[in-house]
C-alpha cells in the first residue's frame, strides 16, 4: 500500500511539473496603442453640425517580427484627451468614439474645457477579444456647436491591449 501511495504522489508531482511546462509556453503583456485625430469644425451658425473622423493601425506591421508569435488580442481600456485646441472657447462636442465598433465611449463636453483641465475620458475593464489579422481602427464622431472660429482640436486615444505569444 505504501508503494502505491508513493507512486501516485510521484506522479501526481510529475503531472504538476509538467502541466507549468506549458503554461511558460505563453506570456501575456499590455500595450497600448496611440491614434492621433486631428479634428477642424467650422463654425456651425447656431446648430448641431455632425462630424466623423478615424483611424487605424494594421495589427501585422505594428507588431512586426512578434506577430508570427502573436496568439490573441484583448482590448482592456481605452481613453482618450484632448492635447491641442484653438478656436471657440465655449464650443461643444456631443462626442463618440468607437473601437472596431464593439466599443464605445460617449460625452459630452465644452472643449476647451476638456483640454484646459487635461480631461481623460476612458472606458476599464472591457476585456473585448478582436482579431488579430485585422486592424483596430478608431472612429471619433458626433454633433458640434460653437461660434466664430469653428473648433480645432486633436484627439488622443490610447487603446491598451492584452497581447498573448507563444515563446
Amino acid at each position: 500500500m505504501k508503494n502505491i501511495i508513493k507512486y501516485l504522489l510521484l506522479l501526481l508531482v510529475s503531472v504538476s511539473f509538467s502541466a507549468c511546462d506549458a503554461l511558460d509556453d505563453l506570456t501575456e503583456e499590455q500595450e497600448p496603442m496611440y491614434f492621433t485625430i486631428p479634428v477642424d469644425i467650422a463654425p456651425t451658425d447656431g446648430v448641431w453640425a455632425n462630424y466623423n473622423y478615424s483611424n487605424d493601425i494594421n495589427i501585422q506591421q505594428w507588431m512586426g517580427e512578434w506577430f508570427d508569435k502573436l496568439e490573441s488580442i484583448k482590448v482592456i481600456k481605452v481613453s482618450y484627451q484632448i492635447t491641442e485646441f484653438q478656436g471657440d472657447e465655449n464650443g461643444q462636442v456631443k462626442a463618440k468614439l468607437d473601437v472596431n465598433n464593439i466599443i464605445t465611449l460617449q460625452d459630452e463636453y465644452v472643449v476647451n474645457d476638456a483640454f484646459l483641465n487635461h480631461t481623460i475620458f476612458e472606458l476599464k475593464d472591457i476585456e473585448k477579444a478582436i482579431n488579430k489579422n485585422g486592424n483596430i481602427s478608431v472612429k471619433y464622431s458626433g454633433s458640434a456647436l460653437c461660434g466664430e472660429g469653428g473648433l480645432h482640436f486633436t484627439v488622443k486615444v490610447t487603446v491598451t491591449i492584452l497581447t498573448r505569444y507563444s515563446v
